[in-house]
């Protein structure tokens, strides 16, 4: 009988904490309450679903140096997946590897489990109907290669022994830490003259293939399917629009495999225009009143085109949100926009307006960095001076 197998994207223990709601009187900061809560979920979908093991693609803390706190979570997690007869094998990301030398060093050393496995160098797990090639995080420092398409090589050079060895019947699935070209990532890419970014041409020979790394979950091609599998929960108000999963594979189903959706709290953005001759807090009110905001964190960034316009009435919006049943408000912004001169009354009459203030004024309307404005008006100032003091001589 095939085996299943569980693949869960980069868990980010300890992501988000600023978005959540803080602690307080010994609770855990919400985010960090919301991660243990998907972890917790991920076992009982994988007793549920009768999964063999759980394959985790990686960065399995956002810190190289996490909380203490946040190791015990994790390690309990994992005794009670091997409790409940669930191996576990994690491959190191970007975010468990400290490089020193040719040597690596991670916090996931100290962990000694039976039957959680942790891996820093490609291996092959062969299951009963399928193998995984595990792939861990590697750039063009780490593989001392001199430039990108050699550390590519490099990688590509091992694929096929480990191809070789894969039993015949045998579905063949790579997971991995790596960016694919032509993926879209965000912030995850953190120096691009040393990424390997990953050709589907590099993965022939493997039917499925899912990546960690990049948060987004897309897919990259269907025959072979290749995808990156995204990151395990909503870390932020950039991926408001990202529906999270993990994959069950089964070599035994005629599909082979599925998505099943991750249950992460809501994050609602608010980003609106409040155009002139409103009133701001109604036309917010009217506007929130359409929307769904249950068990949410909310980011309101308000914008008021109307610089007459009265200030939001925010005590009014924070109980209406927390009427809708909002868990969290993690920011609220209000910018109001200030009106322009136009072009053609731009033109600064020296007799009618003090040379000092014009300075100012002319520095304003200038293409002139933030870091070298003041420096320009104090310049300007001096010889303003210098002028007047000759006037007076």
């Amino acid at each position: 009988m095939c085996s299943k197998t569980l693949i869960v994207g980069d868990l980010h223990i300890g992501k988000g904490i600023s978005i959540g709601k803080p602690s307080n009187d010994g609770s855990l900061n919400s985010r960090i309450s919301d991660q243990v809560r998907i972890l917790n979920w991920i076992i009982g979908t994988s007793l549920h679903r009768g999964v063999d093991r759980i394959i985790i693609t990686g960065d399995v803390f956002q810190e190289l140096k996490p909380d203490n706190q946040l190791v015990v979570i994790f390690l309990d997690w994992l005794n009670s997946c091997v409790n409940n007869g669930i191996e576990v094998h994690i491959i190191a990301g970007n975010h468990d590897l400290k490089r020193i030398g040719n040597r690596y060093s991670s916090v996931l050393d100290i962990i000694d489990i039976s039957d959680v496995h942790i891996y820093n160098k490609i291996y092959t797990l062969h299951t009963s109907g399928a193998s995984f090639t595990l792939v861990p995080f590697r750039d063009r420092r780490s593989l001392n290669a001199d430039s990108l398409s050699e550390a590519m090589e490099t990688i590509e050079r091992c694929l096929p022994y480990e191809l070789g060895d894969i039993p015949s019947g045998n579905e063949k699935v790579l997971v991995g830490h790596l960016a694919m070209e032509k993926s879209m990532y965000t912030d995850e890419i953190d120096d691009v003259s040393n990424e390997i970014m990953v050709p589907l041409s590099l993965l022939t020979g493997y039917q499925y293939v899912w990546m960690g790394h990049v948060h987004k979950p897309q897919i990259m091609s269907k025959v072979p399917y290749v995808a990156h599998i995204g990151s395990m929960d909503t870390s932020d108000f950039g991926e408001t629009d990202q529906q999270k999963i993990v994959v069950l594979f089964d070599p035994s189903s005629s599909s082979k495999f599925e998505e099943i959706i991750i249950p992460t709290r809501p994050l609602k953005r608010i980003r609106l225009e409040i155009p002139k001759d409103q009133d701001p807090t109604k036309y917010l009110i009217n506007y929130i009143n359409t929307m769904d905001f249950r068990n949410s964190l909310v980011k309101l960034e308000i914008s008021i085109l109307d610089p007459d316009a009265p200030e939001l009435d925010r005590s009014q919006i924070q109980a209406l949100l927390a009427s809708l049943g909002a868990y969290h408000i993690s920011g609220f912004s209000e910018s109001r926009h200030i009106a322009v001169i136009p072009e053609e009354k731009r033109h600064i009459d020296n007799s009618a307006i003090e040379p000092k203030v014009a300075v100012k004024l002319w520095a304003g309307l200038q293409d002139i960095p933030d870091d070298e404005k003041e420096d320009v008006i104090t310049v300007c100032n001096e010889i303003i001076e210098e002028i007047q003091l000759n006037k007076k001589n």
